[in-house]
């Protein structure tokens, strides 16, 4: 299961977050509490990512379909976009 450290400490500038960081094996659910309704909401993408892999139990090969899933999707709006 992944973790919301885990992705914190990967995430691009995370120590520019203007939230507490996980503590170490915190769940999603504790991290949220812990730090209120809509703290991480101030960081959409971050928020987006700990509901996605973080809320519940999956494996490693479904957290890689729904990062590619997302990134694609990211990619059909980019190119009609811009």
């Amino acid at each position: 299961m992944i973790t919301p450290r885990q992705i914190y400490d990967v995430y691009p500038d995370s120590e520019l977050l203007s939230f507490a960081p996980p503590r170490k094996d915190e769940t999603y659910r504790a991290y949220r509490d812990r730090l209120g309704a809509g703290a991480l909401k101030e960081d959409r993408l971050f928020h987006f990512l700990l509901a996605e892999l973080c809320s519940e139990a999956i494996d490693m090969d479904e957290a890689q379909r729904r990062l590619d899933r997302a990134k694609s999707d990211l990619e059909h709006v980019q190119r009609r976009i811009v």
